[in-house]
């Protein structure tokens, strides 16, 4: 997440590349709706709302947005003066200035999906769900409840949850493979799989046997492990004893589109020849992150707006140690295009959805 984001990550597939078109298609709309496009930026994804109640209960209620708002005549030139004076004084230039302006876009699409599911809902229901509503302001809900807006800020705007179906796309990772078990065995052959160390931290030590590769140093306990590879999952497997199998029992895993690696600028200044690289886990829904990654500081509690909590990022952290400069170089080259590939994927995914009828499909 932070900093700037290009079209173009490290990663990419060669120009000559089969489906060098495909995966530069899908990480540009995986760019715009989940990648912030300038430092003080923020992604589509941050754009959307929570109602409190089930921010509080981790429940996946959905995501809010505006889709219509009583306006006078007066409002309407406001506004697109406001917006006309944003677009003056904008000064990103180049593929930014693009992102920008296409995630705006993409905005528009995700408010378009939630009037029609409203409209959806109301045909089924003969209008039941916003009948009796005094129209100050008011948030539906996914359950077909409203809540009224009481803040003065917000008055004359209706809020309206995402399709069951697009918050499924954007949050949950379709059609590829569920995330396997801790302590589940994990055959190796046949996959790309990477040897690393990492620190396993006191509250993580269930993941691992209690014979094996543990090291104790300066009070530090380090695992032997292999970064693998499975479809569009990143797996952390600690090597079983050694046996005519090549198994590796599995410790923890996520979905690599989640992923971000980068390399370590301070390496040179280690006295010792082991290198590491730095990886990352972005998550928007509030929940402990995946086995071995580590929040920098505990989460802070989502800004307020009115009857809502504002989504955003949850970012944890892992460092990965390797041999020497020449593996970890490799092994960041071999990460990055995993992960731009995992992300591509999503973006096609998404694009699938919101264009069924578009040149890709699956």
């Amino acid at each position: 997440m932070g900093g700037s984001s290009t079209l173009f990550p490290s990663g990419a597939p060669d120009a000559n590349s089969e489906n060098y078109e495909d995966q530069l298609f899908g990480i540009i709309v995986n760019t715009i709706l989940f990648d912030r496009v300038a430092d003080n930026g923020s992604s589509v994804m941050e754009m959307f709302l929570k109602l409190k109640k089930t921010e509080e209960q981790n429940e996946e209620e959905g995501f809010s947005v505006p889709i219509a708002a009583l306006s006078t005549l007066d409002d309407v030139c406001k506004r697109v003066s406001a917006l006309l004076l944003a677009g003056l004084a904008d000064d990103n230039e180049g593929e930014n200035a693009d992102l920008v302006e296409s995630r705006g876009s993409a905005f528009c699409l995700m408010q378009l999906d939630a009037l029609l599911s409203l409209l959806k809902d109301l045909a089924a229901s003969g209008g039941l769900a916003i009948r009796d509503v005094n129209m100050q302001g008011v948030v539906l809900s996914s359950t077909g409840v409203f809540v009224q807006i009481m803040e003065q800020s917000m008055a004359r705007r209706v809020y309206a949850p995402l399709s069951a179906s697009l918050f499924e796309a954007l949050m949950t990772s379709i059609k590829i493979d569920a995330l396997p078990d801790p302590g589940s065995v994990l055959p190796l052959a046949g996959k790309k799989a990477i040897p690393c160390v990492c620190e396993a931290p006191a509250n993580y030590a269930h993941l691992f046997l209690d014979v094996g590769t543990g090291v104790q140093a300066e009070g530090v306990t380090w695992q032997s492990l292999y970064l693998v590879f499975s479809g569009d999952l990143l797996i952390f497997a600690q090597p079983l004893p050694i046996g005519p199998s090549g198994d590796g029992r599995v410790v923890a895993s996520c979905y690599t589109e989640r992923v971000q690696v980068d390399t370590d600028p301070d390496g040179d200044k280690n006295p010792s020849s082991a290198r590491r690289l730095f990886l990352s886990h972005t998550t928007f829904e509030p929940k402990t992150p995946p086995g071995l990654f580590m929040f920098d500081d505990a989460p802070k509690p989502a800004p307020e707006v009115g009857p809502f909590v504002r989504v955003q990022p949850y970012v944890s952290r892992l460092d990965v140690w390797f041999e020497h400069q020449r593996a970890a170089d490799l092994a960041y080259k071999i990460l990055s295009t995993h992960i731009f590939q995992a992300k591509a994927n999503r973006g096609r995914r998404i694009q699938a959805f919101l264009d069924p009828r578009g040149h890709y499909s699956e």
